[in-house]
Parts: C-alpha cells; sequence; structure tokens
C-alpha cells in the first residue's frame, strides 16, 4: 500500500514527525521570545485563538483545530513565563 507521498505503508513516516531541537537551537530560540514582551505575546495569540474560533465563519478542518490548540500551548507557555518572571 501506498501512502500520500509515494511510499510504502512499511517505509512512511509518521503525518506529525516530532521535530528535535538541539540544546543550541532550543536556547536561541527561548532567547528570541523572552526579547519580546511576553505579556502582550500571550494576549495576542489569544486574541488570534478566540477571534478565529469564536468570531468567524470559517470551518475548521483538522488542520486548523490543531493550529489553533498550539497557539493555545503557546500563550499558556507566556503566560507560565510571566508568572515566573
Amino acid at each position: 500500500m501506498l501512502t500520500q507521498n509515494g511510499q510504502s505503508g512499511e517505509n512512511a513516516s509518521p503525518p506529525h514527525d516530532p521535530v528535535i531541537m538541539s540544546e543550541a537551537l532550543m536556547a536561541s530560540l527561548r532567547d528570541l521570545i523572552l526579547s519580546f514582551d511576553h505579556r502582550e505575546m500571550a494576549e495576542a495569540l489569544r486574541l488570534v485563538h478566540d477571534i478565529t474560533l469564536y468570531f468567524s465563519d470559517i470551518t475548521l478542518e483538522e488542520k486548523e483545530k490543531s493550529a489553533l490548540f498550539q497557539l493555545k500551548v503557546l500563550w499558556e507557555g507566556f503566560e507560565r513565563i510571566r508568572e515566573v518572571s
């Protein structure tokens, strides 16, 4: 059986491979995030999530639902940063 990208089922990679980041990349990303005002970033992510979910007529497929959940995870992470700092 072939997958959408033409690979056989045995050798096919899962549709959502986790991304493994090196420690250096994680530190760089953390520094970038901390350079922003995390309070404003959390609020902006929450607003984008809420406007999309509650105030639009867009039909949400699994991909969009997943993206909105990731926004929620991000804003909650920024809120935790706020609590720690």
